[in-house]
């Protein structure tokens, strides 16, 4: 098999951290917050057209004063949001990267039964990038047909495995930089997994969609956690140069994989 040398890869602790503890310290804006929000812009742009709308000077200032004061709130909610997840993000990840070996060593590992795949920044702009695990060993080899649309997923010996094709997905709304894709996954001819965005506010969820089980199982991707029957089964995250999915054993599929391309991306 393939392999290849990895640089900088992820350790046993920054796992555990990306895993278990950094969803909990992020802070997620609830819906109701975002529409209590919305109602303060709404009512003082209101206040403002009204005062404009009677020539009434008084009314005109407060109700711009109060759209200026609402908008740099929300500024300075979104900006200190970022900005506190990022310093609980270092201290954690340092503490991580601190803890003695021998004593890591010495604890029981909770990825014993997980399967972890990962993708490199470095190589995923090219047109051929391979998915390793953590050995390095090249697992699959990834050939992008069409920049962003169609993969071909193949096996180290360059064997066709299953065709992926991305379509954009016209029912869903998000605040993202990614316009989301609905993908399907064919192993042949046969449709095996699809994989459907979710609608959200700020993060793009998914439902992965087995049809080779019968009857079909689906996921579901919340954040970044993965859920089968509301219990959480891996998580697809970030560190430094590479995407990681991190699932257990049983559940890894296609459908995820293919996943992991279009995050990556």
């Amino acid at each position: 098999m393939p392999r290849m040398e990895i640089d900088d890869f992820i350790t046993d602790y920054e796992r555990a951290m990306c895993y278990f503890t950094f969803p909990k310290i992020s802070y997620i804006i609830s819906p109701g917050v975002v529409f209590l929000y919305t109602l303060l812009i709404i009512l003082s742009f209101s206040i403002l057209f009204v005062g404009i709308a009677y020539d009434n000077l008084t009314i005109a200032n407060l109700g711009g004063i109060l759209a200026i004061i609402v908008a740099a709130g929300g500024v300075l909610v979104l900006v200190g949001r970022t900005v506190v997840y990022e310093y609980r993000w270092r201290k954690y990840l340092e503490g991580a990267n601190n803890i003695p070996q021998q004593i890591a060593s010495e604890l029981p590992d909770p990825f014993q039964n997980h399967t972890l795949i990962c993708i490199s920044v470095e190589t995923r702009d090219s047109n051929l990038f391979p998915c390793i695990d953590r050995s390095g060993e090249v697992i699959f080899f990834v050939e992008e047909v069409e920049k962003d649309r169609k993969w071909i997923i193949k096996s180290p010996q360059d064997i066709e495995i299953a065709k992926i094709e991305g379509k954009s997905s016209l029912f869903t709304f998000v605040i993202s930089y990614k316009l989301p894709l609905k993908l399907r996954v064919y192993e042949g001819e046969n449709l095996s997994y699809l994989v459907k965005p979710k609608w959200s506010l700020f993060n793009i969820n998914f439902i992965v969609s087995d049809y080779k089980q019968t009857p079909n199982v689906h996921y579901i991707i919340l954040d970044t956690g993965i859920f089968l029957n509301k219990k959480l089964i891996g998580r697809f995250y970030q560190l430094r140069k590479f995407f990681y999915l991190d699932v257990e054993q049983p559940h890894f599929n296609l459908g995820l994989l293919a996943l992991l391309i279009y995050l990556s991306k």
